[in-house]
């Protein structure tokens, strides 16, 4: 694409009759704020693709390779476009947006030679690039790039989802090839879990599966997973439990959130879970997160000031306290001192900070700023970012 797009002398695009972007040029960038967006993101947008479709040069355009201008009243820049065929089937489209360079007539014939060029490159290397997707397929991605409720609900009908389920996001943790997701994981997947349904975005897999009432049957699902995890060099982020079908992009996006937020927090982690995630995932929506320290309690501020004149550890004895539910032999435990000493060290925490441990309030409000205090440190870091 980029080599095309010089001889060009502009901006090229490809992509799948989902249009989705599988390919843009870099050596021209697209200057287009409209298809700036969209490669950016690696799809369109539903109401995007419904509305390129009305355009009356897609509408008419012939059945060939042969290159054609469209015409956009959102856009200033003039484009041409080419079908991309396989085996005799329209795949996906070229498209040129011009830049620094006017369209010319040599540019047509050019845009069809290239058109030929990617059906051979394709059917020579990955043939399998644009094998036929199932009706759930192609649900499931429609309903991620938006499509409105009206095309959506007639489909839901046809198509049997289980009684409850999870969605999982899945992306690789090492470079495995473009199509490794697809041709390994995603069926090694199917195999394993009896129900499954994927499709792909965001640049990995977002997979629908079912999920049973039995509390041991979950425990089972969550350890089969660890070890599709480890075999296949994957992160999963899981959603919380679901019942209705309609309500899978929001269940998507928890299973993102969880897997974006697991990478920071716990990077040696393979499968995060939403519920282990959800109060960061809420701190994220806060118009002012910066502000979230303001919630803390002030025996957090206390301790940091005390640990830095007298090199002591109250900070950290506090915050493993209170995770481990202020329990004694676990805290001491984690910590690799003796018991006595951790004794010592609350009733200075105590002392110092006037706080009661018996007073429920106050220990949510404890392991709240412990939470925020986590959430704070991360978003300022250069990883977070």
């Amino acid at each position: 694409i980029n080599t095309a797009s010089v001889r060009l002398g502009n901006s090229l695009l490809f992509c799948d009759m989902n249009y989705k972007i599988l390919a843009y040029s870099t050596t021209i960038p697209v200057l287009d704020p409209l298809w700036v967006e969209n490669t950016k993101k690696g799809y369109c947008s539903y109401e995007f693709i419904s509305s390129v479709k009305e355009l009356k040069s897609i509408k008419s355009a012939s059945s060939t390779t042969a290159a054609f201008e469209v015409t956009c009243p959102q856009s200033p820049y003039q484009k041409l476009s080419s079908k991309v065929f396989h085996n005799q089937t329209q795949i996906g489209f070229l498209l040129m947006i011009e830049s620094e360079n006017n369209i010319l007539p040599s540019h047509y014939e050019m845009m069809s030679t290239i058109s030929h060029v990617i059906s051979y490159t394709i059917a020579y290397y990955t043939p399998d690039l644009f094998e036929g997707n199932s009706q759930y397929h192609e649900l499931l991605y429609d309903m991620l790039i938006g499509a409105p409720s009206k095309d959506i609900l007639p489909r839901l009908t046809e198509l049997p989802f289980p009684p409850k389920m999870l969605v999982l996001f899945i992306r690789p943790t090492r470079y495995m090839g473009p199509q490794y997701l697809k041709n390994f994981t995603y069926k090694n997947l199917k195999v394993q879990i009896q129900g499954t349904h994927a499709t792909y975005h965001n640049k990995g897999i977002v997979a629908v599966i079912p999920l049973k009432e039995d509390a041991e049957m979950e425990l089972e699902l969550l350890n089969m997973l660890k070890d599709i995890c480890q075999k296949e060099h994957i992160r999963i982020g899981i959603s919380n439990s679901f019942t209705n079908i309609e309500n899978f992009v929001d269940y998507y996006e928890q299973a993102h959130a969880a897997l974006e937020l697991g990478q920071k927090l716990k990077t040696e982690e393979l499968i995060c879970r939403y519920q282990d995630y959800q109060i960061y995932d809420l701190f994220s929506e806060l118009k002012n997160p910066d502000k979230l320290g303001h919630f803390c309690h002030p025996a957090l501020a206390i301790l940091r000031q005390y640990d830095h004149k007298s090199s002591s550890e109250l900070y950290k004895t506090l915050c493993v306290f209170i995770d481990k539910g202020c329990n004694i032999k676990l805290t001491s435990e984690s910590l690799y001192i003796h018991r006595n000493s951790l004794v010592y060290r609350l009733n200075r925490i105590t002392d110092i900070c006037q706080i009661d441990f018996s007073d429920i309030n106050t220990l949510f409000l404890l392991r709240l700023s412990f939470l925020i205090d986590r959430y704070n440190e991360l978003n300022t870091s250069k990883e977070w970012q």
